[in-house]
This record gives structure tokens, sequence and C-alpha cells, in this order.
């Protein structure tokens, strides 16, 4: 369950991420216009300030015994979090389809047995309609009490919890831009970066030294291409533009450079 299938018919001639964003951020906006019993799910929209998306109803597996260092790539640090999901996108996740704005979120699972919480870390069946939610053993287990490998009905909500220690709105370099071997490797010009830990806040746009960035792939990190320009000096300032129209600056120096991509459980 953690294949990437191809894209549906609604994505026909158009690049697999723009597609998946589109329908993303469709899903999202729908969502808060549909009534809950409309989408096949139980979907809360509650109207006041603060409030966070949640849904019921949905179809729960098992991933693996660990992540891997694909999807949303998450960094190497120290986490808060042990457990790791891969969100799908079948008509009833709602706003919690995969989006990559959803990369390093905390969520909290219920399938029947202890809700637990756990680290949106990839996307499964990319494409397709089939998967909800897929969980790591180490979430599986107290999310259902234990229950045989299959399929399970599971209730979902973000939290407002921060996935990795230490303060809010921590940058990372995505961790194979690092490498020598990488397709293009970080410099002056070109860089990939994402912010993380932003509560429940979830990114919809960044810029770093005025240059637009764009969501890089699957994950969280944003790819920022100056066109040959030495624009990305440690001085740079990078503002992240959230989907509920606040922003926050942070300065490019202060991006870490992990050792690798975390891999959960």
């Amino acid at each position: 369950l953690w294949s990437h299938a191809a894209g549906s018919g609604q994505c026909a001639g158009r690049p697999e991420e723009a597609c998946a964003a589109g329908a993303a951020d469709e899903a999202e906006r729908v969502s808060l216009l549909q009534t809950p019993r409309s989408q096949g799910a139980l979907v809360s929209h509650n109207l006041t300030s603060g409030a966070l998306p949640s849904v019921s109803g949905i179809t729960g597996t098992h991933w693996d015994d660990k992540s891997d260092g694909g999807g949303c790539s998450m960094p190497q640090a120290k986490y808060t979090v042990k457990g790791a999901v891969a969100l799908g996108q079948a008509p009833n996740m709602g706003s919690l389809s995969f989006h990559n704005r959803l990369c390093g979120h905390v969520v909290k699972v219920d399938c029947g047995g202890t809700p637990t919480v756990a680290v949106v870390a990839s996307v499964c069946n990319y494409g397709s309609p089939s998967c909800g939610v897929d969980m790591i053993t180490n979430t599986w287990n107290p999310a259902t009490g234990n229950k045989p490998y299959g399929e399970v009905k599971c209730k979902m909500s973000l939290t407002s919890q921060n996935a990795i220690s230490g303060p809010s709105n921590q940058c990372f370099y995505r961790p194979d831009a690092l490498l020598r071997s990488a397709l293009r490797s970080v410099s002056s010009s070109y860089t990939s970066v994402g912010l993380f830990n932003t509560g429940s806040k979830r990114v919809r746009s960044s810029t770093l030294a005025g240059v637009k960035g764009t969501f890089n792939g699957r994950s969280g990190y944003f790819d920022f291409d100056a066109m040959g320009k030495p624009l990305f000096k440690k001085t740079a300032k990078m503002v992240t533009t959230f989907t509920d129209g606040s922003t926050v600056t942070t300065t490019y120096s202060s991006c870490v450079k992990p050792s690798g991509p975390h891999i959960f459980g």
C-alpha cells in the first residue's frame, strides 16, 4: 500500500504534482461547502475560529514496520512523535487528503483502539482514490488495538502539536539536495528548503530573497531558483505564507542541514 499509482483521468496531460496540488486545494475548498454526509465520511467542519479539520469513516491500512526516506523526506532531527502515517487521496479524506502542505504535521488517528499521534511522512497510492491513512506498525498497533493487518475504519484529526523538538518555525534543507550526486545541488542561486514545526498552520507558499518557491515533488520543501543570480546569501529572508493568510519571516542562515532523511519506527 506504499506504491505510487498512476494519476486519474482528471490529471490527463498535467504534471502529477501540479494535478495533486490542484485536486487537494479543491478538496479543501469543497470540504468547507459540503454537508458532512455528502462525502461518504463524517467530515468535521467546525466554524469556530481556530478549529482543526477531522474526518471519520476513512479506511486505515498497515504500511510497514518503518517509514522510508521518500515522500515527505522528513529531515533527520530529534522528534517528539515516534509514529508515522502516509495519507491517501480517497474522496472522503476531505481537507486531510494528502497535500505537500500536510508533510510534517501531526495527526491523531483512532481506529477503535487508543487515539495515537503520528507524523505525516508520505503519501500512499499516489494519484489513486483507494487509500485513506496508511500506518507504520508503532501507529497501527495502538490505534487499532492490535488488530490483524487488513482494512479498518478510522477517524483522524489534525493537531497543533509540533513534531520536532525545539522552537516553532524551524527551517531545514531537503536532505537529498545536499548530496553531491543530486540532480541539482544547493548553491548561491539554487536551494531547496522547507519550514516545519508550524503547529496547525499549513504552508501555502514561500519566497526566498524575493524568489517564489515551488513545492519539490511530494514533500514540504520548496525549490528556489534564482536563474544563476547569487541571491541566496546567509542574510536572505524567507517569507512563508500560510493558508490562513498569515506569514512568518525567517533568515536563510537559520536553515539546518540534516544528515539525511528521518526514518520513523
